[in-house]
Protein backbone atom coordinates (compact mmCIF):
# COMPACT_ATOMS: atom_id res chain seq x y z
CA UNK A 1 0.00 0.00 0.00
CA UNK A 2 1.09 3.66 -1.14
CA UNK A 3 1.92 6.05 1.93
CA UNK A 4 0.06 9.05 1.02
CA UNK A 5 1.74 12.65 2.78
CA UNK A 6 -0.87 15.63 3.35
CA UNK A 7 0.87 18.63 3.77
CA UNK A 8 -1.68 21.41 5.48
CA UNK A 9 -0.44 24.81 4.25
CA UNK A 10 -3.37 27.04 5.75
CA UNK A 11 -5.92 28.79 4.19
CA UNK A 12 -5.01 29.77 0.43
CA UNK A 13 -7.90 29.76 -1.62
CA UNK A 14 -5.70 31.66 -4.53
CA UNK A 15 -3.12 28.45 -4.55
CA UNK A 16 -3.48 26.46 -7.60
CA UNK A 17 -2.45 23.14 -8.79
CA UNK A 18 -0.42 24.74 -11.51
CA UNK A 19 1.37 27.01 -9.28
CA UNK A 20 2.40 24.35 -7.26
CA UNK A 21 3.82 22.21 -9.55
CA UNK A 22 5.40 25.51 -10.96
CA UNK A 23 7.02 26.03 -7.68
CA UNK A 24 8.03 22.36 -7.49
CA UNK A 25 9.74 21.95 -10.92
CA UNK A 26 11.56 25.02 -10.90
CA UNK A 27 13.35 23.90 -8.01
CA UNK A 28 13.83 20.26 -9.16
CA UNK A 29 13.35 20.87 -12.71
CA UNK A 30 11.56 17.36 -12.85
CA UNK A 31 9.28 16.78 -15.63
CA UNK A 32 5.82 17.43 -15.22
CA UNK A 33 2.45 16.56 -16.77
CA UNK A 34 -1.06 16.63 -16.21
CA UNK A 35 -3.84 14.01 -15.65
CA UNK A 36 -7.21 14.69 -16.94
CA UNK A 37 -7.24 18.19 -15.21
CA UNK A 38 -7.63 16.59 -11.63
CA UNK A 39 -3.79 15.76 -10.53
CA UNK A 40 -0.12 16.75 -11.61
CA UNK A 41 2.70 14.54 -12.15
CA UNK A 42 5.97 14.99 -10.97
CA UNK A 43 9.00 12.61 -12.82
CA UNK A 44 11.85 12.31 -10.90
CA UNK A 45 13.01 9.87 -13.20
CA UNK A 46 11.58 6.83 -15.47
CA UNK A 47 10.64 4.42 -12.52
CA UNK A 48 9.93 7.46 -9.76
CA UNK A 49 6.45 9.95 -10.11
CA UNK A 50 5.12 11.35 -7.51
CA UNK A 51 1.35 12.80 -7.99
CA UNK A 52 0.59 16.02 -6.60
CA UNK A 53 -3.02 16.69 -6.02
CA UNK A 54 -4.10 20.46 -4.10
CA UNK A 55 -7.40 20.13 -2.19
CA UNK A 56 -9.39 23.55 -1.21
CA UNK A 57 -11.86 23.22 1.50
CA UNK A 58 -13.91 25.98 2.88
CA UNK A 59 -11.32 26.76 5.53
CA UNK A 60 -8.21 24.80 4.65
CA UNK A 61 -5.36 23.90 1.67
CA UNK A 62 -4.17 21.03 1.61
CA UNK A 63 -1.07 18.85 -0.65
CA UNK A 64 -1.28 15.36 -1.72
CA UNK A 65 2.01 13.66 -2.46
CA UNK A 66 1.68 9.92 -3.32
CA UNK A 67 4.39 8.05 -4.86
CA UNK A 68 3.35 5.87 -7.55
CA UNK A 69 4.44 4.23 -10.81
CA UNK A 70 5.02 5.50 -14.23
CA UNK A 71 2.25 3.77 -16.26
CA UNK A 72 -0.80 1.77 -14.36
CA UNK A 73 0.63 -1.36 -16.63
CA UNK A 74 3.36 -1.66 -14.58
CA UNK A 75 1.35 -0.98 -11.42
CA UNK A 76 -1.03 -3.83 -11.84
CA UNK A 77 1.73 -6.22 -13.60
CA UNK A 78 4.19 -5.67 -10.40
CA UNK A 79 0.94 -6.22 -8.22
CA UNK A 80 -0.28 -9.22 -10.33
CA UNK A 81 3.73 -10.71 -9.99
CA UNK A 82 3.72 -9.95 -6.50
CA UNK A 83 -0.28 -12.02 -5.74
CA UNK A 84 1.36 -15.40 -7.66
CA UNK A 85 5.39 -15.09 -6.92
CA UNK A 86 8.35 -13.92 -4.64
CA UNK A 87 9.77 -12.14 -7.52
CA UNK A 88 6.37 -9.68 -7.65
CA UNK A 89 6.90 -8.67 -3.86
CA UNK A 90 10.71 -8.04 -3.95
CA UNK A 91 9.96 -5.21 -6.89
CA UNK A 92 7.32 -4.15 -5.17
CA UNK A 93 9.23 -3.28 -1.82
CA UNK A 94 11.87 -1.99 -3.85
CA UNK A 95 9.39 0.44 -5.71
CA UNK A 96 7.98 1.65 -2.27
CA UNK A 97 11.56 2.51 -0.95
CA UNK A 98 12.23 4.56 -3.60
CA UNK A 99 8.93 5.68 -4.13
CA UNK A 100 8.84 6.78 -0.65
CA UNK A 101 11.96 8.51 -0.59
CA UNK A 102 10.93 10.78 -3.83
CA UNK A 103 7.43 11.95 -1.04
CA UNK A 104 9.47 13.09 1.53
CA UNK A 105 12.29 15.06 -0.70
CA UNK A 106 8.94 16.79 -1.99
CA UNK A 107 7.55 17.28 1.02
CA UNK A 108 10.35 18.64 3.39
CA UNK A 109 10.76 21.01 0.27
CA UNK A 110 7.14 22.43 0.73
CA UNK A 111 7.08 22.47 4.45
CA UNK A 112 10.64 24.62 4.24
CA UNK A 113 9.43 26.72 1.16
CA UNK A 114 8.19 30.29 2.08
CA UNK A 115 6.35 30.16 -1.77
CA UNK A 116 3.69 28.04 0.23
CA UNK A 117 3.25 30.09 2.90
CA UNK A 118 2.76 33.18 2.06
CA UNK A 119 2.03 34.86 5.13
CA UNK A 120 5.08 33.09 7.09
CA UNK A 121 2.59 30.44 8.72
CA UNK A 122 5.12 27.75 8.30
CA UNK A 123 3.90 24.52 9.36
Amino acid sequence: MRKIVNIDLGHQPSLTNERVVEIISKHFGYKTGMKQGRFHIVEKSSLIVAILKLIQHEDTTKLRITGTFPKSWIDITCLLACVFTGVGCIAWIIYSVLHSGFEKEIATFVKNNPDFYPDNKQQ
